[in-house]
């Protein structure tokens, strides 16, 4: 309401408030129906679901403690998707409570004041938008020289531009050497008016604090793979991560691992979908392999931030020639209309074939516009051929179409 105020659509209303409770309430209630869902799919599909502990215990059985006992299941294959979970942090003192997880701030029941996130990546990026967006003063301490590493560096500055308009501070190249529910301890510069310095070190850093109403640890990650018996039944694990080769491989010929509990550096749940069928066609006999280059990576943030494909600094790199092209969200008449004309989309593109390599996207539905993007880098598409694609008008599709468009004549006239 108040957005539609500030803009001049027309809609006036009184005072408002917000329920946080009943927000997280509505959330779960989405959440139970979406699983309600998948579960009446897996009976409909005669899969049996087993709720417990399990445990490999050769390499065709597995053991899984329930309420009701233990009990054995045998198989041709055995999948591992366990998913990840994130490294302890050392406490700070004698204060051994610990920061929250990604889960837990899922369902907080108050919006807390202030919002100590450690991290870099997506899930980083799109809390902190989150919480800010509600009125928490968030900050991000971030382990690397920049936040969302992998993405693109003009594209994540004009994200984090956006996100100091809404008062998130960003810390980066930030070492975290403990961490409580309220408190991170890192090495950093002396004399920031925000922290309380202890001690310096010999290399001249001090050894400093920085308090919020809550910390959250989103950082490190090692995968879940403590009660699985794996190593005990040969199969490699570093760093609490399955070691595969060739897709999904693991040292064991009948056990496979997929998603996040693999090496993988990409968390996405999306991928693991993806790689859960390609491994279901492969065992039946189909030759398939995953396409990485072609699993958009996204940002739920506002903006959202988007990418699929090569970004520029891995292009140059590898020493690919490329060539890049720009085009603002603010040329697209549907970005008008919802009054969300900030942004940029970002093409690479091979000089001499206009093979499409890489693009990135900050602003309005980045999500669909990455979705259709994710085609052109599988199936290889030019820039001429994904420009000739029809659209429907007005959408924010028409964004893409005519980036290309305008990226081809470009080069035409070149």
């Amino acid at each position: 309401m108040e957005l539609a105020q500030e803009k001049g659509l027309g809609l006036t209303v009184g005072n408002s408030t917000l329920d946080f409770r009943q927000i997280i309430a509505h959330k779960n209630e989405l959440v139970q129906t979406l699983r309600d869902g998948l579960i009446r799919s897996f009976e409909q599909q005669q899969i049996e679901v087993i709720r417990g502990t399990a445990k490999v215990v050769g390499a065709n059985e597995v053991e899984v403690k329930t309420a009701g006992g233990a009990v054995r299941k045998k198989a041709k294959y055995i999948v591992i998707a366990t998913g990840v979970q994130y490294k302890p942090l050392p406490p700070i003192g004698k204060d051994k409570t610990i920061p929250a997880s990604s889960s837990e701030l899922l369902d907080f029941q108050e919006i807390p004041n202030s919002l100590l996130l450690i991290g870099n990546d997506y899930v980083t990026a799109t809390f902190a938008s989150i919480f800010a967006d509600l009125g928490s003063k968030v900050t991000i301490l971030c382990p690397t020289p920049r936040l969302l590493p992998d993405f693109e560096e003009d594209v994540v500055d004009g994200l984090v531009e956006e996100l100091g308009m809404v008062d998130v501070k960003v810390m980066t190249d930030v070492q975290v050497v403990g961490a409580s529910r309220t408190k991170v301890k890192y090495k950093g510069e002396k004399g920031d008016k925000d922290d309380k310095s202890e001690k310096g070190d010999k290399g001249g850093k001090a050894d400093q604090i920085l308090e919020g109403s809550i910390v959250a640890n989103l950082s490190d990650q090692a995968g879940n793979t403590d009660e699985l018996g794996l190593e005990a039944c040969g199969i490699a694990v570093k760093d609490g991560f399955v070691t595969v080769k060739n897709g999904f491989e693991t040292s064991m010929p009948s056990i496979y691992a997929i998603g996040d509990v693999t090496s993988s550096p990409w968390r996405l749940s999306h991928k693991a979908s993806e790689e859960g069928r390609i491994l279901a066609d492969v065992l039946m006999g189909n030759k398939l392999s995953m396409n990485y280059t072609a699993i958009p990576k996204i940002v739920f943030s506002r903006p959202m931030v988007a990418t699929v494909g090569m970004t520029e600094t891995q292009l140059k790199d590898r020493k690919t020639t490329h060539r890049v092209f720009r085009f603002p969200v603010a040329r697209n008449s549907f970005a008008h209309v919802f009054g969300e004309i900030g942004g940029m989309l970002k093409i690479l593109a091979a000089p001499d074939t206009g093979t499409i390599l890489g693009v990135s996207v900050i602003g309005i539905f980045a999500t669909e516009l990455i979705a259709e993007c994710a085609i052109a880098i599988k199936e290889k598409m030019t820039v001429e051929q994904l420009a000739r694609v029809p659209q429907v008008h007005p959408s924010i599709a028409e964004l893409l179409k005519d980036a290309m468009y305008a990226f081809h004549n470009q080069v035409e006239k070149e």
